[in-house]
């Protein structure tokens, strides 16, 4: 008996998942957060105050387990290399977030100034985010690995395509007529549309890879970050079409804590197998 109670398999059984307390944790916020939006519980600016820190919280934790994965699978390889490419993107886009936070706190107007030193810091993360992903399709594609049908990912991008068509024509098109709004706010959201629009065909295209592992804990991990993604380019649209922060906020949210959850459950995955 007690050479079962130490065994590996016995000690991983009772060993707590961290990315289990991760989604609890995460669920909750999400869920108090909502239920403060909804029922009007703090002060507008209160509200966004309070989710600017919990934002940052949970992007300090994808940051750092990032740099763990990148750190707990070496060098020498293209999953090396995009994992630390993930890291710096995140690293960055969390610097994004803490001026963002900084500005909320000491400055009136944060909530509606745009652009500012923050947006330079999402669009350079997160193109180094989509840069990590692709760098790790590309390596997965290079394994002969089975990727789904062909046609799968022709309908998939077909209806991208025309996604892209409509929210182009609708928002992005009409807002250059708009003279209202300076050069540099219209260019600051086209980037966004473009780089929004490249994040969801890279999610689109892990989640399908994540789907043909059937509910293993690799296809959890990809599957949670490119969910994490297409959360944040929905909370990216909501936000350019008027909708209340708050409910954008909430999408920024879920996207952090999505992306958060995949990478510490990509850490479980590495670890176990040492």
């Amino acid at each position: 008996m007690d050479n079962d109670r130490g065994s590996p398999n016995a000690r991983a059984a009772g060993r707590v998942r961290y990315s289990s307390v991760v989604a609890v944790i995460a669920a909750i916020a999400l869920l108090v957060l909502l239920l403060a939006a909804r029922g009007a519980w703090l002060e507008p600016r209160v509200w966004l105050r309070t989710y600017a820190v919990t934002a940052l919280v949970t992007l300090v934790a994808a940051a750092v387990s990032f740099w763990q994965v990148s750190h707990a699978t070496g060098g020498g390889t293209a999953a090396s290399a995009a994992w630390r490419v993930l890291f710096a993107g995140m690293a960055i886009f969390l610097l994004g977030h803490a001026h963002l936070t900084y500005q909320r706190f000491v400055s009136p107007t944060a909530d509606t100034a745009f652009p500012s030193l923050a947006d330079v810091f999402f669009v350079v993360g997160q193109t180094l985010l989509i840069a990590g992903l692709v760098i790790h399709l590309i390596a997965y594609l290079r394994t002969g690995l089975p990727v789904g049908h062909r046609l799968s990912y022709v309908l998939m991008y077909v209806i991208v395509a025309v996604v892209v068509a409509y929210l182009t024509a609708k928002l992005n098109l009409p807002m250059w007529d708009d003279v209202t709004r300076t050069f540099g706010w219209k260019m600051v959201n086209t980037v966004y549309h473009v780089i929004d629009m490249l994040t969801l065909c890279v999610a689109l295209a892990l989640l399908r890879m994540a789907l043909l592992f059937r509910g293993g804990a690799l296809a959890q991990g990809w599957a949670a970050i490119a969910v994490g993604f297409v959360f944040m380019m929905v909370a990216d649209l909501t936000f350019g079409i008027g909708v209340p922060a708050e409910y954008s906020a909430l999408g920024y949210f879920a996207s952090y804590a999505s992306i958060t959850y995949g990478v510490v459950r990509h850490r479980e995955v590495i670890l176990s197998v040492r």
